[in-house]
């Protein structure tokens, strides 16, 4: 899961660094702008980080996940049941 998730990310990050609208947030960076982790989030469309997340699923697409879960009694605990009479 990490492994496609790293690769999911550098597809990501790809897509996000092509766009023109990451290319013209990135011109007009400033310090006072940098120092907000998310600034680049805030000036980029959601439309845009919605196409570069669905190219980036193309290239690398996540796996399905499937859990399993499975519940063990312990045979020497006394579990108490609520009386109702």
């Amino acid at each position: 899961m990490n492994a496609a998730l790293g690769k999911f990310n550098e597809a990501y990050n790809k897509e996000i660094w092509s766009s023109q609208e990451a290319q013209d947030a990135f011109k007009n960076i400033t310090p006072e702008i940098a120092i907000n982790p998310n600034w680049l989030r805030e000036a980029i469309s959601g439309e845009t980080y919605a196409a570069c997340a669905q190219r980036a699923s193309r290239i690398a697409p996540m796996p399905k996940l499937t859990a399993k879960y499975q519940a063990h009694v312990n045979r020497h605990q006394v579990v108490d049941t609520p009386n109702n009479g």
